[in-house]
């Protein structure tokens, strides 16, 4: 689910797009921040436009290893 939201807020993705100044939560610039993307988020976008409801992803890493998986890109 990470990675499918890192990729529609890339430009021209499904996320992105919506970010269309609709709401204070919806405003271009805001695919730019982990923050700002959180509450573009939960504004309601990952439903309305992926259909996806929003359950939070268990994420953890291994001390020493990388994973090499990029769910932010240009951080």
């Amino acid at each position: 689910m990470m990675q499918t939201i890192g990729k529609e807020f890339r430009p021209q993705g499904k996320l992105y797009l919506g970010l269309d100044g609709s709401t204070p939560f919806r405003q271009r610039g805001m695919e730019a921040s982990a923050r700002t993307r959180s509450w573009a988020i939960h504004d309601g976008p990952l439903k309305e436009v992926l259909g996806l409801e929003w359950t939070p992803p268990w994420m953890y890493k291994l001390v020493g290893k990388h994973h090499r998986i990029d769910t932010f890109w240009g951080a």
